[in-house]
């Protein structure tokens, strides 16, 4: 409604309202009812309502959000955030493996405090802490960075004494002892070995090299001084003579 009133006649239809009212009834109305009419009733405008004023959300507090607002647009894709960091819900945030300093609003590894675990055989000397720049904690290539100390990756390896690298570990093998040369009257004491290059393992020609040693064949005795292969010497037994037997004698 306006404050004018008005009459309405067949040569002022609005009765004599300005334009954009009408005469409701003796008083002059806007014609839109979202409308307000000026103090002096010339005119109608919409109504502009001010936006509620808005409370500015509180800091996230987990430990990798920044106490800093941001806000992405074209013309900043980080909203603010430095390099590394993301924008979410108006505050910058680092990753959830980082924590954020509220004065300087940079990105770090949480402080990692030691603890002590029973040393492993792979373990280093050298302590170390994972940061989110260093994974590996400082240790040399090759290692991991275990409960604050140098590991070589390998649990079969160990590290160097000054922890620059890891290595396997190489056992002497036991110290055999030469078995000792076989009984039999067919075996010599002279040792041997089959190769490429040695096909009887220094035995002589007709011997056969088993289980270490030279071997004249089951019906033959080999010499212990010369490793000759040879007959063995009989003695010969008195018998009964028999129908078939020849008058020489022989061994």
């Amino acid at each position: 409604d306006c404050t004018q009133t008005c009459e309405v006649k067949w040569n002022s239809l609005n009765g004599g309202c300005a334009t954009g009212q009408s005469c409701n009834a003796g008083l002059c109305q806007c014609l839109m009812s979202d409308q307000v009419c000026s103090s002096d009733g010339s005119s109608c405008s919409y109504v502009t309502t001010a936006a509620p004023a808005t409370t500015a959300p509180p800091p996230p507090t987990e430990p990798h959000a920044c106490n800093k607002s941001c806000t992405i647009s074209l013309t900043s894709p980080l909203g603010g955030c430095k390099w590394g960091q993301t924008c979410t819900a108006g505050f910058c945030h680092c990753s959830t493996a980082q924590i954020c300093s509220k004065g300087t609003h940079e990105c770090a590894a949480p402080t990692t405090t030691t603890t002590s675990r029973a040393s492993m055989p792979n373990d280093c000397t050298q302590t170390c802490e994972v940061k989110w720049n260093s994974l590996n904690g400082g240790c040399a290539t090759g290692q991991s960075c275990n409960a604050g100390l140098c590991q070589c990756l390998m649990s079969d390896q160990v590290c160097s004494s000054d922890g620059s690298s890891c290595s396997y570990v190489t056992t002497a093998a036991p110290a055999t002892t030469a078995p000792p040369p076989p009984t039999e009257p067919h075996a010599c004491n002279k040792s041997c070995t089959i190769s490429l290059t040695s096909p009887l393992g220094g035995c002589k020609w007709g011997q056969t090299c088993t289980a270490g040693f030279c071997h004249c064949s089951t019906a033959q005795i080999c010499s212990k001084g010369t490793h000759e292969c040879a007959a063995p010497t009989t003695t010969t037994t008195s018998r009964a003579s028999m129908p078939n037997d020849c008058t020489q004698t022989c061994e």
